[in-house]
């Protein structure tokens, strides 16, 4: 999957899906985090976009830290 896809796939995904009351939505973001874990793997540029990612949205005043910023996206 190119970069570009890639990111937009991130920046659409559920990333607080596991603190849902409904089981539904838990297993539709599990299945796409796994699916997006899986696609990380395709390249060490893909990895350090999703690893971007991920620190940005567990980041901020409600995790104690400092926001990190948003990745850029790939052209």
């Amino acid at each position: 999957m190119n970069l570009p896809e890639f990111y937009d796939q991130l920046d659409r995904h559920d990333w607080y899906y596991e603190w849902s009351d409904d089981h539904g939505v838990w297993e539709r973001g599990s299945s796409d985090a796994n699916r997006l874990a899986q696609i990380a793997k395709e390249s060490p540029v893909h990895q350090k976009l999703h690893n971007d990612f991920t620190e940005h949205k567990f980041s901020g005043e409600s995790w104690g830290t400092e926001k990190a910023p948003k990745p850029i996206r790939p052209t």
